[in-house]
Parts: C-alpha cells; sequence; structure tokens
C-alpha cells in the first residue's frame, strides 16, 4: 500500500501560532503566520528524516514537508525534498506518492508535460478523493496543452460525460451540474482553475474535440473543427456525420502503466488487423468492449506492456473505439523506433487467406478515418502503411483483403489532395 503521509501538523501548528498572537490578527498577518508555520512544520520532518531509523521513515518524512511546502508555495523546495525522499526508498510503499507530489508540482510551476508524465505514473494506486484529484490535475495538463481530447478522456475516467464547465456560474448544459455530486470539493475546485494553454510546439495534435465525440453527444459539427473529407463510389459512402470515437470508459478500460513514452505529433499510420487465433464476428458493443479488454489485458500482463498497443479500433460494426491514448507512443509496429510518431489502428477480425471479409461497415470507417486522420495532421499519403509495409519479413498482418484496401485509400487520397490542389490553384 502506498504511504499517504497527509499529517496535519501544519494546521495545529497554525492554530496555535494564530492564538499566540492574539485572536485579532490582520488577514495579511494571518497568511504570513499560515506560511511559517507550515515551514517550521517542515522543518521538523526534515530533521525527523535526517535523524530517522530507516529508508522508509525517512522517505515518508521528507515526503510530508514537501506537502507542507507545495502548500506554502515554494515548489522547488518542494521538489528538492521530493527527490530526497526518492533517494532514500523509492519503492511501491513510495513511488506513488512520489510520482503524484512531483506531478502536483510541476503543474503549479507550468511544466505541464512533465506534470502529465509524473502523475500518470501516480494514478495506479490511488482510489476515491485521491485519485478524483490526481485525474482532474490531468484535466488541466491536457487543458494547458490545448489537448481538449485527452481531457476529455480524462474526465470520462472521471466519470463526467462531457467536457466540464470551467466557472461555476456556467450552467448551459446541465451535466457539469450533475457531475458535481459525484466529485469531491477538492477535485471541482482543481477543475475549476485556470490554465494558460502552453504554446504548440512537439506536442501531438489532436482532432479538435472530434474525437471525444461519443454516441450521446448530438448537434452540428464544433465551431473550429476541420471539415471531414467526403468519400465516394466504390470505397465507401460516407457523409461524416456517423464519425464517433467511443471513449476508454466505454470499454472499462484498465488504468494505463507507467512505462508509457509521450509522442510528438504523428507523421505516419499502420493499420493491422486483431488477426489469429480466432476470427471475431459480433458486432454487439458489449461483446466488443470485452473483446478489447482482453486486447488490453493479453497486452498488458503477457507482454508487459503499459496499455493496449493500439490507438484505435474499428469493430464488425465500424465503429471507432478509442484504445491507447493519442498522445502516448502505441506499441504495434514493432520497435520503438517504428512505433514513434506513429498511429496504430486495427481492426477487428483475422482476414488472412480465407479467413473472414471485412464488413462495409468496415471499410467506410477506415476510409473514412484514415481521410481524417491525414489531413488533420498533415500525414502523406505515402506515410500510410499496413503492418507488413512498415515491417517487411516479419509479419504478414493485416492480411491481403486490408493491404488492397489501403492501397485503394492511398491512391484516392493522393487523387483527392491533388484535385484540391488544383482547386485552390485555380
Amino acid at each position: 500500500m502506498a504511504c499517504r503521509t497527509r499529517a496535519p501538523v501544519w494546521l495545529l501548528a497554525c492554530c496555535l501560532a494564530i492564538v499566540a498572537a492574539g485572536c485579532k490578527v490582520p488577514r495579511s498577518q494571518q497568511r504570513s503566520s499560515f506560511r511559517n508555520a507550515r515551514e517550521q512544520s517542515a522543518a521538523s520532518f526534515e530533521y525527523a528524516a535526517r535523524h530517522a531509523s530507516s529508508a522508509r521513515l525517512e522517505a515518508q518524512n521528507y515526503l510530508a514537508a514537501a506537502r507542507l511546502y507545495l502548500d506554502a508555495g515554494d515548489f522547488e523546495t518542494a521538489i528538492a525534498r521530493i527527490s530526497a525522499a526518492r533517494q532514500a526508498d523509492y519503492t511501491a510503499d513510495t513511488a506513488g506518492e512520489i510520482n503524484r507530489l512531483l506531478g502536483e508540482a510541476y503543474l503549479e510551476m507550468g511544466q505541464f508535460n512533465l506534470a502529465e508524465r509524473y502523475l500518470i505514473k501516480g494514478i495506479p494506486d490511488t482510489a476515491g478523493t485521491e485519485r478524483q484529484e490526481t485525474l482532474a490535475r490531468l484535466v488541466l495538463c491536457a487543458r494547458a496543452r490545448s489537448d481538449y481530447h485527452q481531457a476529455a478522456e480524462y474526465l470520462s475516467d472521471l466519470g463526467v460525460p462531457y467536457f466540464y464547465a470551467r466557472c461555476a456560474e456556467d450552467r448551459s448544459s446541465g451535466v457539469a451540474e450533475a457531475s458535481r455530486a459525484a466529485l469531491s470539493p477538492r477535485t471541482v475546485e482543481i477543475l475549476e482553475r485556470d490554465v494558460h494553454p502552453a504554446p504548440w510546439d512537439s506536442a501531438p495534435k489532436t482532432l479538435s474535440g472530434m474525437l471525444s465525440r461519443s454516441p450521446e453527444t448530438t448537434g452540428a459539427q464544433p465551431p473550429g473543427e476541420p471539415q471531414r473529407p467526403a468519400a465516394s463510389e466504390p470505397l465507401a459512402r460516407w457523409d461524416g456525420s456517423q464519425l464517433q470515437i467511443l471513449p476508454r470508459w466505454r470499454w472499462n478500460a484498465s488504468p494505463i502503466k507507467g512505462n508509457v513514452d509521450l509522442m510528438k505529433r504523428p507523421t505516419r499510420i499502420t493499420v493491422h488487423h486483431s488477426g489469429p487465433p480466432k476470427c471475431i464476428w459480433t458486432q454487439d458493443p458489449r461483446e466488443t468492449a470485452a473483446i478489447i479488454r482482453g486486447i488490453q489485458r493479453y497486452h498488458q500482463r503477457t507482454r508487459g506492456w503499459a496499455d493496449i498497443g493500439y490507438h484505435f479500433v474499428i469493430d464488425r460494426a465500424g465503429s471507432i473505439w478509442q484504445g491507447r491514448p493519442l498522445h502516448f507512443q502505441g506499441a504495434h509496429a514493432g520497435d520503438g523506433q517504428t512505433n514513434s510518431r506513429n498511429i496504430g489502428i486495427v481492426l477487428l477480425g483475422d482476414y488472412g487467406l480465407q479467413k473472414q471479409k471485412l464488413t462495409m461497415e468496415q471499410r467506410q470507417s477506415l476510409l473514412a478515418f484514415l481521410a481524417l486522420l491525414s489531413h488533420h495532421y498533415e500525414i502523406p499519403t505515402d506515410q500510410i502503411y499496413t503492418h507488413a509495409e512498415i515491417a517487411p519479413r516479419h509479419t504478414e498482418c493485416p492480411g491481403p483483403e486490408i493491404t488492397l484496401l489501403v492501397h485503394s485509400i492511398r491512391r484516392y487520397l493522393k487523387e483527392q489532395q491533388l484535385l484540391a490542389h488544383q482547386v485552390g490553384g485555380n
């Protein structure tokens, strides 16, 4: 069990300091007294850490001091004390809190990528309000990077189906108000904080909120969303209105483990099939969710990966499911270099020789989704691969039918790009 040294020593010290100074204390002096009391209590914990009888007690005392420095707004000193705790005892008993506190400190300092990395590592051993608060801080990290799709993913883990209202006075949707009852007051306070979006550099862009749409959402295309390209016969007939991404909570995804790398802006896409040992015929959403959980379980437990290896799953009904969050590098194409900046899409089923045939819904969804992803991320058509193309001599995935389909989609998208260029030139 993770250590949670949250002793309210500083609160008692603050009260004693105020009583000693008299009941009528100006507000500015009260704040100064609170800060001084926290720092004095932190110094006591540091002294206890230096004279601790075991490495675990040393780490616990340094973590208690770090928490007080965080509350006092001294983030650099807090990080120094957390580092001391890590050097003393970085085990299963302390690792979770060490990572969460580092994430919280970096968040307060505006270093959102670092904050997110450490908060994710600290999530697995959390529960209750502590898990809620950690997820809420991850929402802030995603919002600061203008990654509203990932923010929606974290909110889904919180049980909030739509994007949370940023202001307490916002009652426009009613969903946020209904969600507040299930969240702790501290979680609500964190979610309602304002963050300043970081400039877009190497972090991956998202689909401008489109990917966070679920079947429960309706209405017109959100403002500023990329125009969805239309498909034509014989590949598909698609008007764009049916493209939905089912979030992770719909298949009850297990938490992501800590051995995961952030992915920079995607530059290529790889298409897979789920393949052997058995064919997949079902179009029932509940059965599909169980299949995706099984893939994640195999990837995490047997392969030792952080999460399901693919970023997206297309089922037999043509529905698109969110797999590994898009801002994390996948584990689907081979080694780390092959997976780098590579979006992984898997179609459920075994499409090897004389096995299954794709459904028309799968063909339509693959075309529409590849068109949208390549347009949004400006991925050249020659950077859309099958697994066998990007890892030759290692696999026959995804089979001949999908391979021919991907070739046809590449040609079609290339023709559309040339046509758009010609129209724009005129």
